[in-house]
């Protein structure tokens, strides 16, 4: 057997080294117009607290967990219609955009993250998602019930 030397390899790389060059500017060029031709992603986010943390500067252990199962509780009711529905309908939407909610670790925030190829129609589903969840919140109907009261007293006063 005639054993092969480092030249009987190269030699077929020499003879279509154009080939290879060309295949790399097309796959270059290639992957350059896809990117120009695809749209810009914008991303915005809402944080918000969940728990009574910041009433209580020294929250115990059930606080802490009952804030933690409360984040999962509100990723789940982000994704439902009950939330969906009335974001869609305050902003005059037929469709959201995509978007996520996730737990900071080791924390009480929630993170909404949503992304869009218009950057304010991101930053304000961002804030009408936080908007419903704190109005479906324990503590935001105490605000809206804090708000009728205050405008029935106003209207009763005039």
């Amino acid at each position: 057997m005639d054993s092969m030397n480092l030249q009987d390899y190269l030699r077929p790389l020499l003879r279509w080294w154009w080939l290879l060059i060309l295949a790399a500017l097309v796959g270059a060029a290639s992957n350059f117009v896809m990117v120009q031709l695809e749209p810009l992603m914008y991303r915005s986010r809402a944080t918000l607290m969940v728990g009574a943390s910041i009433r209580d500067p020294n929250p115990d252990s059930n606080e802490l967990y009952m804030a933690q199962q409360l984040i999962t509780t509100y990723i789940d009711l982000s994704q439902r219609e009950s939330v969906r529905g009335p974001v869609m309908q305050t902003l005059g939407l037929n469709a959201l955009p995509e978007y996520s909610a996730r737990q900071v670790p080791a924390t009480q925030l929630m993170e909404l993250t949503v992304l869009d190829s218009d950057p304010v129609r991101a930053q304000a589903v961002a804030q009408a998602l936080a908007d419903q969840l704190i109005r479906i919140s324990p503590a935001g109907s105490d605000d809206q019930k804090r708000s009728a009261f205050v405008d029935e007293e106003l209207d009763s006063l005039q």
